[in-house]
């Protein structure tokens, strides 16, 4: 995915494993659950609690996952008291928006992968105002997608 200049930049962002060294729950969407879980392969995730904002029952989800349905406070509430001293990872746009909106996202980190889908469900498609955000790092992974690191203004 990478050429020119680019392909020899230096790669210098989070990984996977580094960033999700560092979460101890994730809130995750029912839509990303759903993709997640078609994928091949072993569940990314491993051992770590998620909650999973739906109102319809999950089937054959792993043991670390639990469906829930309330509003995004009380759902990021729920996560904080299973991660402990660790972060949250809120995945999925709907619940990214909802919690930008209600104030309580700290950091975004959001990974630009040069593919124009088409179609789906614009990150930032919803909001009611804006949000002022500051840069706090831009990357680039090994595979040239690039990582930007925002925090709320």
């Amino acid at each position: 995915m990478a050429a020119g200049a680019w392909a020899g930049t230096h790669s210098d962002a989070l990984t996977f494993e580094g960033f999700t060294s560092g979460v101890g729950a994730m809130l995750m969407g029912r839509r990303t659950f759903d993709v997640v879980s078609a994928m091949e392969g072993p569940w990314p995730y491993r051992d770590m609690p998620i909650i999973v904002a739906t109102t319809r029952p999950l089937t054959d989800a792993p043991t670390t996952v639990a469906p829930h349905s309330d509003d995004i406070a009380v759902l990021l509430r729920r996560a904080q008291e299973l991660a402990g001293v660790k972060d949250v990872y809120v995945d999925g746009g709907d619940l990214v928006r909802q919690a930008l909106a209600a104030g309580i996202l700290d950091e975004l980190i959001v990974t630009v992968v040069p593919v124009a889908l088409g179609s789906g469900i614009g990150l930032f498609a919803g909001l009611d105002h804006p949000h002022l955000m500051t840069v706090r790092n831009v990357a680039k992974d090994e595979q040239g997608l690039v990582q930007m690191t925002l925090t709320a203004a």
